[in-house]
């Protein structure tokens, strides 16, 4: 089976949420013209936590991950279905594009807790997904190898961007952001910015915010260790929140590549789903 971009895009559930992990959208279309205005000025205290989640460097990353999706917000706004799914992502920066690997372990539903062995890797060119309870191995080609957009940037047309190394003018681009003041939830020594979508950003018609708690001093200085994302449904109404959360950061140890590969097991159906020839999603010449 062949299948575009556009079509797969609607497949990769984890990938979307990895723009998870991510600090915007699954977009394909070509962003709206921006106003010829230029923006207004950044807060100082805004500019400097943007400059210090830019400068961050990693080349590595291994941490436990927690992951948590509230459904029907506004239907179910007393009472909403939360899903949490726990385990550990792996990151590795790579030139042309990043890679991660995500194992999920343990999945916990209206108030239940079960084991759970899914897998997701994204390798820099296909989205692999394990799914034990069907015994499937499927493989996405998200893009191709001569390719030489980065597809976890918000200014390549971000397939799933990550939080590590964006760029302060590609976020200011693309939103208004504020500085929060600290909650009591709040994960300890950390800047909560609020991101909303500029009215001719990308992430408008599927983002209502995006809220980073980054890091203050430290090991982890710089990083993102929550990401929050509100999502529109269709109409535009607020739909979901997904959350996701980093902890116990092992930085820079060198992982090898042999991390950033899902194997079929014995039993399983390996399905692959190469890109077809599509114009609009050609890379530049």
């Amino acid at each position: 089976m062949q299948v575009s971009l556009a079509q797969r895009l609607r497949f990769a559930k984890f990938g979307a949420v990895l723009s998870l992990l991510a600090s915007c959208a699954i977009a394909d279309p070509p962003p709206a013209v921006a106003p010829s205005q230029p923006l207004p000025p950044v807060d100082p205290q805004v500019d400097a936590i943007l400059t210090r989640l830019e400068a961050r460097t990693v080349t590595d990353l291994k941490a436990r991950l927690v992951w948590e999706i509230q459904h029907d917000v506004q239907m179910n706004a007393d009472n909403p279905e939360v899903i949490t799914r726990k385990g550990e992502i792996s990151y590795k920066d790579a030139r042309p594009v990043p890679k991660f690997y995500v194992k999920f372990t343990e999945r916990v539903s209206g108030g239940r807790k079960q084991k759970q062995e899914e897998e997701h890797l994204f390798d820099g060119r296909w989205y692999t997904e394990l799914n034990s309870a069907a015994k499937t191995v499927t493989r996405r080609e998200m893009r191709r190898a001569d390719d030489p957009r980065n597809p976890f940037k918000l200014g390549d047309g971000g397939t799933f961007p990550v939080p590590f190394g964006q760029e302060k003018q590609e976020i200011l681009r693309e939103f208004e952001v504020r500085l929060e003041p600290a909650g009591s939830g709040d994960p300890k020594n950390t800047d909560h910015l609020v991101l909303t979508p500029h009215k001719w950003s990308r992430m408008s018609d599927d983002y209502q915010s995006l809220d980073f708690w980054v890091q203050r001093g430290g090991a982890e200085d710089g990083l993102p260790v929550k990401v929050r994302m509100a999502k529109l449904d269709g109409n535009g109404r607020l739909d979901s929140y997904v959350t996701v959360t980093f902890g116990e950061a092992k930085l820079d140890r060198g992982l090898s590549d042999n991390v950033f590969r899902i194997n079929t097991p014995l039993g399983y159906q390996l399905i692959e789903e190469p890109l077809v020839s599509d114009p609009t999603n050609a890379p530049p010449k």
